[in-house]
């Protein structure tokens, strides 16, 4: 809704390489007001955290690279 406010949100950010393909990325986001804003840096690393924790074998660098992980084994 407008107007309202969103702790967590994110962009994703696409660059494409011609050796790696497509490399994505997440900016850590928050909205308030109708504005959206990048996450302060010191709750980052906690909203990358948790993403990985919602996603199935990723691992998320400390940019906001998001790089395949070899799937575990049940």
């Amino acid at each position: 809704m407008f107007g309202s406010s969103i702790p967590q949100t994110m962009l994703v950010r696409v660059d494409v390489d011609e050796e790696k393909g497509a490399v994505l990325s997440v900016i850590p986001a928050t909205s308030s007001a109708g504005y959206t804003r990048q996450m302060d840096a010191g709750k980052k690393p906690g909203f990358y955290e948790g993403l990985k924790a919602l996603s199935f074998d990723i691992t998320v660098d400390e940019a906001g690279t998001i790089h395949p992980d070899t799937p575990q084994s049940p």
